[in-house]
């Protein structure tokens, strides 16, 4: 999965000596200058050589500020500017000042163009620092007297405090046709370097991309230390050239170490027809985070997308997670997509991430638990890249994700032409457990399906898919997968779908145990290749998987196979149903013991040339006590056995006929080995019904070296 950054660096400062300087308004990164600046009210009039002008200069002002490139303060809201020019040179503030609360200050622009940037309200430190409060922007082009295009060279911030908490600031900006709303930087709702930032809001709203067109976006950002909380960013419309995020936190910690703790949770990225009575316009962003930090815990944040109501309204949303910590746990986040009502209404994503959690170590791990992804198909187009539910791309865990997927009549494709995977959750180095998948519906197209997936070292556990239609181009479906670690009560159940591939309970590629895994097939159409395999592991045990076919045209079906070398115990199949092509085999190992595996025939075909159907089959082991019971159905064309070892020994193995029909070479227990000193010994075969085909063979045993007690009752 490509990996996104969570934000963009900024140049290490010193939090010691920190005051405000033209500086602070160059965002995305926010920069306080180390200079010791000494801020004054200065209320004299315009003065273009002036750093501190106050007063009414242009446009229509109310005990407001403006500043050009120097230091500012003037005391506690409210305060009002409205700006109905051109400002060049000039960055605008509603109010604030030293050691104090700015509260309640608001800039209002609805034509002209501002060189610097545009804050609501500003709290600077000098020795206690102040909060910032229900401090507000407004840019609006639709304005009814007088509003025309508006262009803000550089950045808007609702309301900043320098040390305090950010809180209940908005910024909202609307563009329309011919007069669009244009800001270079990043609109921000609420900004602080140490506090907390909570409830503040960005509103982006217009009827086109290139209406209301902005460099980022985020809801509330904490520099340094302290919780984002509750902040909401709401895009109706318009284009983001950066990245959207609802919350940020620490963003300098990653290539500076200059940050502490910061908690992301609870924020919110809107996408859409999320308005309520207003239709959205097209909308394209690059990205879109509901809460990102650098050094912390990103939980409970969402991206909601929802796709317009109108024709021809299409949404392109770059990479959406919900949320993401470089350093720390992400938990609980979400990503909430649903396609539009229009007919040509499409959305259109990059890869899709419900949490995404790195930086962990083997002593303090960062896990991705509790995360989803939700996508409602409905009669647009939705196209996304691959999804996850969660991700713990380093040292932790991933469990308990959840990855929904539910069509409608409109096309959802994961990944260009349907090449995309989607993945429950996922961990490096650490254990994928509980992760859910869920898929149906017939416009569905996708490449390659997992539950929990492990790709370093790790266990993959309790994970389940389950498969209700879709089309998945002949890529294998996977409940758990692991490369070194066990596999364990992993289960997909697919009920209907086309061009199906393998499907797999649970599986270790390289060295693990496979264990109690379960696939049922209860329907669907699969490539020639497709086998169906309850566990599989290539060096270890698989125990006590199962497999269970009620209806379906698959080539084979193992209950558990091993690859390499290792013991294979208590696997079975149940085939009720369906035709199989290449025989069906309770175990399979390479080198390694066979014991206690079955397979029960109720119905269904298991045909093929010179193929074999068997309890349980080992090339260079031991193979006892396995099981074959046929009761109904057509076996044709089969070696059919209850054990078998082609180097080993071959002891209480059973086959029984009690319906249907079989015709092949049929034995209970068959050592193969030429030349070596195999036995078969209580093996048996019990036909109590059903009809032989001709060219049958029947024996207790097939062996070609001792046998004794083997046993043949019709």
């Amino acid at each position: 999965m490509r990996k996104k950054d969570a934000a963009h660096a900024t140049p290490k400062r010193s939090h010691r000596l920190l005051t405000l300087s033209a500086a602070i308004l160059f965002l995305p990164a926010v920069v306080w200058s180390t200079e010791i600046a000494n801020i004054k009210i200065d209320t004299q009039a315009p003065d273009t050589d002036s750093d501190l002008i106050a007063g009414d200069p242009i446009g229509e002002a109310s005990s407001g500020l403006i500043i050009k490139g120097g230091n500012l303060a003037t005391p506690t809201g409210p305060h009002t500017v409205k700006v109905t020019d051109d400002l060049e040179n000039y960055s605008v503030a509603g109010g604030g000042g030293n050691d104090t609360d700015a509260e309640r200050n608001s800039v209002e622009v609805i034509k002209g163009t501002i060189s610097g940037s545009v804050v609501g309200g500003l709290s600077v430190k000098d020795e206690s620092g102040g909060n910032a409060t229900g401090n507000t922007v407004v840019i609006d082009t639709t304005a009814e007297d007088g509003g025309d295009a508006v262009g803000i060279g550089e950045n808007v911030i609702g309301g900043m405090a320098q040390e305090g908490n950010a809180s209940g600031n908005t910024v909202s900006i609307t563009g329309t046709t011919g007069k669009a709303a244009t800001v270079t930087g990043t609109a921000t709702g609420g900004f602080t370097v140490t506090g907390n930032a909570s409830g503040n809001t960005v509103q982006i709203q217009a009827g086109a991309t290139d209406e209301a067109v902005v460099g980022g976006v985020v809801g509330g950002e904490v520099d340094y230390l302290g919780t984002v909380s509750g902040n909401t960013v709401t895009i109706a419309g318009g284009g983001v050239t950066g990245g959207v995020f609802g919350g940020r936190g620490a963003q300098d910690a990653e290539t500076t170490g200059d940050a502490e703790n910061v908690t992301v949770r609870g924020n919110t990225v809107n996408i859409g027809e999320v308005i309520a009575g207003e239709a959205t316009g097209a909308i394209d962003i690059t990205s879109a985070v509901g809460g990102t930090t650098a050094v912390g815990e990103a939980s409970g944040n969402k991206v909601n997308l929802v796709g317009a109501t109108t024709d021809e309204v299409t949404i392109t949303a770059g990479a959406l997670i919900g949320g993401q910590s470089v350093k720390g746990g992400a938990s609980s986040n979400e990503v909430n997509i649903t396609a539009g009502k229009g007919t040509s209404a499409d959305v259109t994503t990059d890869d899709v991430t419900g949490g995404e959690a790195a930086g962990g170590t083997e002593d303090v791990k960062s896990n991705a638990n509790q995360n989803t992804v939700t996508i409602t198909g409905g009669t647009g187009a939705i196209e996304t890249g691959n999804i996850v539910g969660g991700d713990a791309s380093d040292v932790g865990d991933a469990s308990g994700n959840r990855v929904s997927i539910t069509a409608g009549t409109g096309n959802v494709t994961i990944g260009s032409d349907g090449s995309g995977s989607v993945t429950g959750g996922s961990a490096a180095t650490g254990n994928a457990s509980n992760n859910r998948i869920s898929i149906s519906g017939e416009t569905v197209s996708v490449t390659g399906v997992t539950g929990g997936s492990v790709t370093t070292a790790g266990d993959a556990s309790s994970n389940q898919v389950s498969i209700d239609g879709g089309d998945y181009n002949e890529a294998a479906i996977k409940g758990g997968s692991t490369v070194t670690g066990a596999a364990s009560g992993n289960k997909v159940t697919v009920n209907k779908g086309i061009d199906l591939g393998s499907v797999t309970g649970g599986e270790s590629t390289t060295a693990g145990d496979a264990s109690g895994n379960e696939v049922s097939i209860n329907g669907g159409t699969y490539h020639a290749n497709a086998i169906i395999t309850g566990g599989s592991t290539a060096t270890g045990a698989a125990s006590g998987n199962k497999v269970t076919v009620n209806e379906g045209a698959i080539k084979q079906v193992f209950g558990a196979n091993i690859g390499t070398e290792g013991n294979a115990s208590g696997n079975q199949v149940i085939v009720n149903g369906g035709t199989l092509s290449n025989g069906v085999v309770g175990a399979n190992t390479t080198k390694g013991n066979v014991t206690g595996n079955s397979v029960t025939i109720n119905d269904g075909t298991v045909e093929g040339e010179s193929d074999s159907t068997g309890g349980g089959y080992t090339a260079d082991g031991n193979a006892d006590d396995n099981i074959v019971t046929i009761n109904g159905g057509t076996v044709s064309n089969q070696d059919v056995y209850g054990g078998s070892s082609l180097k080993g020994n071959v002891t209480g193995n059973h086959l029984t006929i009690n319906k249907g029909s079989v015709t092949g070479k049929i034995t209970g227990g068959a050592a193969t080995a030429a030349g070596d000193a195999a036995n078969s010994s209580n093996n048996s075969v019990t036909i109590n019904g059903g009809s032989i085909g001709d060219n049958s063979t029947i024996a207790g045993a097939y062996i070609t070296s001792d046998s004794t007690d083997n046993v043949l009752t019709a």
